[in-house]
């Protein structure tokens, strides 16, 4: 399955990239590049470099990956997790929305 995650690089998403990859899964990432993740599985993994704030300029990148499932981790608002169901409708049937910093209405699009 391929699988693109938003915001790994910190807390949680090392951990997720590694049991993914380990399990078999294509894994795509799409961060800032500020940090480096673990060398030992890194040559395994799609980079996309941007700024989430401006998702949609990356959908055709998105797009081209092609991924079954999209994990977003830094949805810290109604707004961000708006802009991901925006950016990637047509590209995938499910986005998985986790944020450690608030808890939004539940929502359906």
């Amino acid at each position: 399955m391929r699988i693109l995650i938003i915001g790994v690089t910190r807390f949680i998403g090392p951990f997720l990239i590694k049991e993914l990859i380990n399990k078999g899964h294509e894994v795509a990432v799409f961060s800032r590049g500020n940090n480096k993740l673990d060398p030992s599985f890194s040559s395994k993994i799609t980079y996309f470099v941007g700024d989430t704030s401006q998702l949609m300029d990356y959908k055709d990148k998105f797009k081209s990956f092609a991924p079954h499932v999209v994990v977003h981790m830094i949805a810290y608002t109604e707004k961000d997790a708006r802009m991901a169901m925006n950016t990637f409708e047509g590209i995938t049937d499910r986005i998985v929305v986790s944020s450690s910093m608030d808890v939004t209405k539940p929502m359906v699009i």
